[in-house]
């Protein structure tokens, strides 16, 4: 089950035991709908120390004041086999009265909880955006909202607080590009990914004057522009669906959404060979064989030149 579909779901069809597991932010949203169903009176919200016992104690209890009761566990990360076990045995025979929540990923071993896949497409990102700068009494157009993802790496709650900025800055006015680009710093996934994509498209001129312009230390830019083609060779090597390689990655998606778009100007062999340089180069500059300097520039020379062309 996606996002989409688990909060257009009715109360009354809501699974008994749900685990949300992912995005920090949409998980939230998911949490704040079923709250905004459910009273304050029926609604539980439990963490660590609160054991396992005593919440599914909370989660058999009767609703004072409505139909369903709300019990939503989180930050639980260390669990007993008695802990798993007792989590199974709920989740088979759930209380008809009851939405026990699990936030968070569920220990090996426990069964019974439906799964919500909190990966936000495009149009979800887009929707969301648009909410929240209408709610702060702006608009804005669809090239800034794609500008503003790339920008916060579509980080939802990097994205709300630019947007509330962004808003403020143009009052009642439109959001555009050239607002973005003034307000909001790009993060160091997007500038990387701007410099992988100048340099597999060959302009070495263009690739060196880029590393100038991000301001950073040579050292931290290859430490990075390795993490970066790192994500190229799985994207090439997988060539799935990023958010399928990224939930076995345990990262988020959109680095390696970035990184499959450069993956198609090198080969797997290619793009092997380029990683082991990196590494190497990146231990000499440690170990003072090399210059911060002079290993980017070799970095890119290789990348430039292991270009399928």
């Amino acid at each position: 089950m996606n996002y989409k579909e688990f909060i257009a779901l009715p109360l009354d069809k809501v699974p008994l035991a749900v685990c949300l597991d992912g995005d920090h932010y949409w998980a939230r949203r998911a949490q704040e709908k079923l709250i905004s169903q459910i009273d304050d009176f029926d609604t539980s919200i439990s963490i660590p120390p609160e054991s396992v016992e005593e919440v599914l104690i909370k989660a058999q209890s009767f609703p004072m004041m409505g139909e369903k009761r709300l019990v939503i566990m989180r930050e639980y990360q260390k669990f007993s086999d008695r802990d798993k076990k007792m989590l199974s045995d709920y989740a088979s025979l759930a209380s008809p009265t009851t939405i026990l929540v699990f936030v968070g990923s569920l220990p090996k071993g426990v069964g019974g909880f439906t799964a919500v896949d909190l990966t936000a497409d495009n149009a979800m990102i887009k929707d969301e955006i648009a909410d929240v700068v209408k709610s702060n009494g702006a608009t804005i157009t669809d090239k800034a909202i794609s500008l503003l993802c790339d920008y916060c790496e579509e980080d939802m709650g990097k994205i709300v607080s630019e947007c509330i900025k962004l808003s403020a800055y143009v009052g009642n006015g439109s959001i555009d590009e050239e607002d973005v680009q003034t307000c909001v710093t790009p993060s160091i996934t997007y500038k990387i990914y701007q410099l992988g994509e100048t340099v597999a498209s060959g302009r070495y001129v263009d690739s060196y004057k880029m590393v100038d312009m991000l301001e950073i230390e040579p050292t931290a830019v290859l430490a990075n522009l390795t993490k970066y083609y790192r994500n190229v060779f799985y994207a090439k090597i997988y060539g799935g669906n990023s958010g399928d390689l990224a939930r076995y990655l345990q990262i988020k998606p959109y680095p390696l959404t970035l990184a499959a778009k450069t993956a198609k100007n090198y080969s797997a062999v290619n793009l092997y060979s380029l990683i082991k340089l990196f590494y190497k180069l990146e231990e000499d500059v440690k170990t003072g064989l090399t210059g911060g300097d002079e290993a980017m520039e070799l970095a890119i020379a290789e990348a430039v030149q292991k270009r399928n062309i």
